[in-house]
């Protein structure tokens, strides 16, 4: 189940043109680190504000990345709400 939430969101990234920090041979399957596109530094809070929480790039990249989880009791369904909506502000 990780592995197809994991590509979902890996091809939405590609699909438009978002930077993920981690090179495909080092991706996981349980968290993607995001590159914000320099217009939206505050889709975080826009996503908040769906009740999208996308955490924070870790350490140096807190503030120019965001991280999408692909584990625990996610739907598709939820995983194509949270993309859905992050596509709505590109």
């Amino acid at each position: 189940m990780y592995r197809q939430r994991a590509e979902k969101v890996w091809n939405f990234c590609e699909t438009h043109n978002l930077e993920i920090f981690a090179d495909i041979d080092y991706r996981s399957l349980t968290v993607t680190s995001v590159k914000l596109p320099p217009h939206l530094k505050n889709l975080r809070k826009i996503c908040a504000d769906h009740s999208i929480f996308l955490a924070g790039g870790y350490g140096p990249y807190a503030s120019t990345h965001f991280r999408i989880g692909h584990m625990g009791e996610l739907t598709i369904d939820q995983m194509d709400f949270a993309l859905n909506t992050i596509e709505e502000c590109l």
